[in-house]
């Protein structure tokens, strides 16, 4: 026996939501039976929302490649605990910290993935990256279909860790984050590594600013060992972290940045899971070919977006599929109740374009942020998200009790403001990733066409080597673009 949900995202007739027992013996304890809905809706990602603070701060202490193998290591221990586990409320809890870990795996992992890719190359890695969810979701119902105990189905399903592991021991941590830190030799050591594995000749140029990368560290060394600082304390870290972050709102480009790109990425979660937990009502006979049919469309519009983004900019894409998307679930609204397949075609077209526009602000969104807060910036968007996942049941499974329009109308608004928010960003396409505040700042003035805002440009340059030592980025600039160019040859 297992207990179903039977929804309908907009006919009226199907306003109140009715819950039924399922008396078939062909779902016994599955992961859609034994309550797992509320473990997905809840649990996780209300655990992935209250790690995304801590994590950015973690990021920035101990960079991304050690970040992801602790996380990866804490994933498996907790898929094994809540395997064997036979207490309920111990099972919520894992589920909980398995929303902490997966964050732990994500943010810097895409970090590390983005600062290491060339400008030429970052729209299709990025976009190409989302592939292996879509494969995953896909892949996930048949073999759900085949192995029915959650139990059985969780170890499974992160089985991948046993890949994932070992291939973060083998990347190299960011040169950038390894700069930033003060950590010039190992960002030296890093580069000459990703040189021979691109089969890239190094030049005397090349091997002199390298050379000079690693003298800045001995020196810097020298002089932090003479004047070393007590150790902070988690706590003092956090605050010390927070406050730094606030300082960046005095400046109008990052300001306008930190204000905007968190709210974008709440209202495209709530579109994506507004029509994902609450599609027709056909979907909820099978929800093995659901669930696989919303992987298809994903897989489907990654697919198709990725050639759009490598020639149009990343703010005309996302703000021409947010506003389509926004438009198709208003204008659902307004379909007769007898052409359910209508409706389903604009239901499923605006997940389609929703997709493919969450996606696109995966190589947005650490393209905005300096090198840096990039880490902070990531993470504070990816929280917010997080609160998207987290309000759209209420919006499913609550208000479409009272009012049979409310999903639609809520999605369909959140994608026409986001469509007109993303328009107050700058444009990043084909752009080198800003290494310091002045490069942001630089871009907002170059995207206004202003003059004469050299002391603001040289303020924040001023505060920004107060806060960071940058110094070294700016050689890093030139020994990227020196692997890049040689590469091409190549």
């Amino acid at each position: 026996m297992s207990l179903r949900g039977v929804r309908c995202l907009h006919l009226p007739e199907y306003r109140d939501i009715r819950v039924q027992l399922d008396m078939r013996e062909d779902l016994p304890s599955s992961a859609v039976s034994d309550g797992s809905v509320c473990w997905h809706a809840v649990c996780k990602p209300a655990g992935r929302s209250n790690q995304r603070q801590v994590n950015i701060i973690r990021m920035q202490t101990y960079g991304r490649k050690r970040i992801v193998i602790a996380g990866s290591v804490l994933n498996g221990a907790v898929v094994v605990l809540m395997a064997l586990c036979p207490w309920y409320s111990v099972v919520l809890i894992s589920r909980f910290v398995l929303g902490v870990t997966v964050s732990f795996l994500i943010l810097p992992a895409f970090s590390l993935a983005q600062e290491t890719t060339p400008p030429r190359l970052r729209s299709q890695s990025g976009m190409l990256a989302g592939l292996g969810f879509s494969v995953g979701v896909i892949a996930l119902p048949g073999i759900a279909y085949l192995m029915r105990p959650w139990r059985y189905l969780s170890v499974t399903a992160s089985s991948t860790l046993l890949v994932i592991i070992p291939l973060a021991c083998y990347v190299d941590e960011s040169p950038r984050w390894l700069a930033i830190g003060g950590r010039q030799k190992e960002a030296a050591d890093a580069l000459e590594r990703a040189a021979r594995r691109n089969r890239v000749s190094i030049t005397p140029e090349f091997i002199a600013i390298l050379e000079e990368i690693k003298m800045e560290n001995s020196g810097s060394a020298g002089v932090e060992g003479r004047g070393k600082e007590a150790p902070v304390s988690g706590l003092g870290q956090c605050c010390s972290q927070c406050w730094n972050f606030l300082r960046y709102l005095r400046y109008p480009g990052l300001r306008r940045i930190v204000l905007i790109t968190p709210a974008i990425w709440y209202l495209q979660t709530l579109i994506y899971m507004g029509i994902m937990l609450n599609a027709n009502n056909f979907t909820s006979n099978n929800p093995f070919i659901y669930l696989a049919m919303l992987g298809a469309l994903d897989f489907i519009a990654l697919t198709l977006a990725t050639p759009l983004t490598i020639y149009v900019g990343r703010r005309c894409l996302s703000g021409l599929l947010f506003f389509f998307a926004g438009i198709l679930l208003l204008l659902d609204i307004a379909i007769p109740s007898e052409l359910k397949w209508l409706k389903w075609v604009f239901v499923m077209t605006a997940f389609l374009l929703a997709s493919a526009a969450y996606q696109i602000q995966f190589i947005y969104t650490p393209e905005l942020f300096p090198t840096v807060i990039r880490s902070s910036g990531f993470g504070l968007s990816n929280g917010m998200g997080s609160l998207g996942v987290l309000t759209a049941p209420f919006i499913t499974d609550v208000l479409v009790q009272k009012v049979w329009w409310a999903v639609n109308a809520a999605c369909g608004s959140a994608g026409l403001l986001a469509s007109v928010l993303i328009l107050l960003l700058p444009e990043t396409h084909n752009l080198p990733l800003p290494e310091t505040l002045q490069d942001v700042e630089r871009r907002l003035i170059s995207e206004k066409g202003k003059r004469g805002s050299d002391k603001m440009v040289e303020r924040t340059t001023n505060e920004t080597i107060g806060l960071h030592k940058t110094e070294p980025l700016l050689k890093l600039k030139s020994v990227n673009s020196n692997l890049e160019m040689r590469s091409d040859e190549i």
